[in-house]
């Protein structure tokens, strides 16, 4: 007769499926707790200003390495 492992995640037949389970739900509520926070940052008006802030400063590098090349330092 097997013994039964009975946890908050189900009935087990051993120990190592038992741990395996609650792995599993951990991974699954941390991954949701992960896409809540991003979901959450990218409404707050504070970190919204710094992604228009960096992609502003992407764009002025951009153009400037067009407009203003890179010269060559020669030492004579």
């Amino acid at each position: 007769m097997a013994a039964w492992i009975y946890t908050a995640d189900g009935e087990f037949e051993s120990l190592a499926e038992a741990i395996e389970a609650y792995k599993e739900r951990v991974r699954k509520q941390e991954q949701e707790e992960h896409r809540a926070a991003l979901q959450a940052a990218q409404h707050d008006p504070g970190v919204q200003s710094w992604i228009e802030l960096a992609n502003n400063e992407a764009a002025l590098q951009s153009v400037a390495k067009h407009i203003l090349p890179i010269k060559p330092i020669t030492t004579a």
